[in-house]
C-alpha cells in the first residue's frame, strides 16, 4: 500500500492540474459540461482521479457540481472581478512586502529582470502568462508556503478572467505589464513601496477587466 500511495498522489495532482489549466486558459468555456469519461479517457487515466480532481476544483471555484446533472465550468461575471480583486490585494501585497524582506540579493535582481522583461512584451496572451510568471515568483519568494498556495489559487481565478477578455475583446497591446515600480521597490528591501505598487497594479488591471466585460454587458 506504502510503495503505491506516491504514485496514486502523482496522478491525482496531474489530473488536477491538467485539467485546472483547461478551465483557466478557457480550454473550457464557462458553462461548458465536463464529461468525466470522455476526460477519463482523454488524460488515460480512471475516473477516481478525475472525481477528485472535480472536488478539488469546486474548492478553487472553477467548476460548479450539480447532482444528477453533472460538473460544468464555472460560469464568470463582474462580481468575480471585484471579489478576485479583494482578496488579491489582501495576499499579494503581503507577499511583496514579505518577498523585499526575506529574498537575497540575487533573488531580487532575477525578479527584477522578469519585470523588466514583461514590461517589453507585446503579445498578449504571452503578456497574461509571463505577468503570471512575476506573481507566482513574489509569491515563492516569501518564503510562506501557505501564502503561496492561496496566491496561486486566486491567481488563477483572475488569469481565467484575463483570458475570457483576451479571447473575445479587442485589447490594447501599445502598452506592456509593468511591473518595476514594484520590483524596484524590492530591490531596495522597501515592504511598503513594494506592496503599494503590487496593490496599483491589481486596481489597474481589475478595473481593466471590469471595462471589458460591462462593454459586453457581463453582470
Amino acid at each position: 500500500m506504502n510503495a503505491t500511495t506516491p504514485l496514486r498522489k502523482n496522478l491525482a495532482e496531474s489530473t488536477y492540474l491538467q485539467l485546472r489549466d483547461r478551465i483557466v486558459h478557457l480550454d473550457v468555456q464557462p458553462f461548458e459540461a465536463l464529461d468525466e469519461k470522455q476526460l477519463s479517457s482523454d488524460l488515460g487515466v480512471g475516473l477516481a482521479p478525475i472525481r477528485d480532481a472535480f472536488k478539488r476544483l469546486e474548492q478553487d471555484h472553477l467548476v460548479v457540481i450539480y447532482p444528477r446533472r453533472g460538473t460544468f465550468a464555472a460560469p464568470v461575471g463582474l462580481g468575480d472581478v471585484q471579489a478576485v480583486m479583494e482578496l488579491r490585494l489582501a495576499n499579494e501585497s503581503l507577499a511583496a512586502k514579505l518577498t523585499a524582506e526575506r529574498s537575497s540579493p540575487k533573488e531580487r535582481q532575477q525578479l527584477h529582470h522578469m519585470a523588466c522583461e514583461l514590461a517589453e512584451v507585446r503579445d498578449k496572451r504571452q503578456m497574461i502568462t509571463s505577468d503570471a510568471e512575476v506573481h507566482l515568483t513574489v509569491a515563492a519568494l516569501t518564503r510562506n508556503s501557505y501564502l503561496k498556495a492561496v496566491i496561486e489559487r486566486h491567481l488563477n481565478l483572475a488569469l481565467r478572467l484575463w483570458f475570457l477578455c483576451n479571447s473575445n475583446f479587442e485589447i490594447p497591446s501599445d502598452v506592456g505589464v509593468d511591473h518595476t515600480p514594484t520590483t524596484e521597490a524590492i530591490l531596495a528591501g522597501d515592504g511598503e513601496a513594494a506592496a503599494a505598487g503590487l496593490r496599483a497594479h491589481i486596481i489597474h488591471d481589475s478595473e481593466q477587466i471590469r471595462s471589458l466585460l460591462s462593454t459586453q454587458g457581463h453582470r
